[in-house]
């Protein structure tokens, strides 16, 4: 891993007027993720990327973000208050992963697992991705009514229980929380909330500084360190 853990209350300035542009958007189903996804604003609108993302690298290199140039994806997400079950624990191929809570609170919100052992699950984004699992979970997101949810439950109890949790996050409007891409996380919310999820998920697929210079990671510098 590359990037550390950090969590941050009042990410946004105005969380309400955030709140008033994703009302603005157009979603649809992603099918690879539960609910619906905006599209993505590094091309839709990179001025609200380039700001939103330089807060992001800012936590990550305080004096050196106006020097660094960076590049991703970046999504508004709803999720169904009655959608089933928790989400599926996998890890993604990007470089560092954030999301923003914009409705939450307690007993949602995201959290970290460790393998166990060197077992990991069907439907985890590994490559090559197999497994009847993994049918059960696309075919679920796709149409929901395709597939009973017993079967869908138990294909989620199958990955999900070849991990240890290890850290838990919760949803608290306005609080950002970003990891490196490469540790195995889900979602947990409570079933049948009063609202649906709403999220801004961000994956930074490179980080560099504009003038060439080797930029140094977090953690591989911390582990220089103690040597």
């Amino acid at each position: 891993m590359l990037w550390p853990t950090i969590c941050k209350d009042n990410f946004f300035r105005d969380l309400p007027t955030i709140l008033e542009y994703a009302k603005t958007l157009t979603y649809k189903p992603d099918y690879n993720t539960p609910g619906e996804r905006s599209e993505n604003t590094f091309i839709a609108d990179s001025s609200f990327f380039y700001s939103s993302t330089a807060s992001i690298v800012a936590l990550l290199y305080p004096n050196d973000w106006r020097n660094l140039r960076w590049s991703g994806e970046q999504y508004f997400q709803r999720i169904p208050s009655h959608h089933l079950g928790e989400g599926w624990v996998h890890r993604d191929t990007a470089e560092l992963s954030s999301v923003v809570y914009l409705k939450g609170g307690p007993g949602t919100g995201t959290s970290l697992y460790r393998p166990k052992g060197t077992k990991v699950g069907k439907g985890a984004h590994v490559y090559p991705i197999t497994g009847d699992s993994l049918k059960i979970k696309e075919n679920y997101l796709k149409d929901p009514a395709s597939v009973k949810k017993s079967d869908y439950l138990k294909a989620l109890k199958e990955n999900n229980d070849c991990y240890h949790k290890t850290v838990t996050v919760e949803a608290f409007p306005n609080r950002i929380f970003i990891y490196d891409s490469s540790q195995f996380h889900g979602a947990h919310y409570v079933q049948e909330t009063p609202s649906d999820r709403l999220t801004v998920s961000t994956f930074l697929t490179s980080i560099a500084f504009t003038d060439g210079t080797m930029l140094h990671y977090p953690l591989s510098e911390s582990h220089r360190a103690r040597q």
